[in-house]
């Protein structure tokens, strides 16, 4: 844990000596682009990111309802101890703490 703390603390000083202390800013042609609807001003990088916020959560719907997996999840969510909670919660734990870098890993016991 530390050594991630002294390498979070390299990274961030690195970027702060490249960019500098300044907030940066990035200028894009829709970036103040609206639309009416209903009369009202609709902004177009808000009205992307509510419709991608709603792409991920329809999406995490279908995985946890549709799908066996989602099955799996819910099922050790209830009862951690009533299934084999290896199946269940590698596939999850996993990407939540970037263990796809190191596949070969053995995760501690669970149950």
């Amino acid at each position: 844990m530390l050594a991630t703390l002294g390498l979070g603390l390299i990274i961030s000083n690195t970027l702060l000596l490249g960019f500098g202390a300044q907030p940066q800013s990035i200028n894009v042609p829709y970036a103040t682009n609206t639309f009416a609807f209903a009369g009202v001003q609709v902004s177009i990088p808000l009205l992307i990111a509510g419709l991608g916020t709603l792409a991920v959560i329809a999406g995490l719907n279908l995985l946890l309802y549709r799908t066996e997996l989602g099955r799996a999840i819910r099922a050790t969510a209830q009862n951690p101890l009533g299934r084999n909670c290896r199946e269940s919660r590698r596939p999850t734990f996993r990407p939540s703490c970037s263990g796809w870098a190191w596949p070969s890993r053995r995760l501690p016991a669970c149950c």
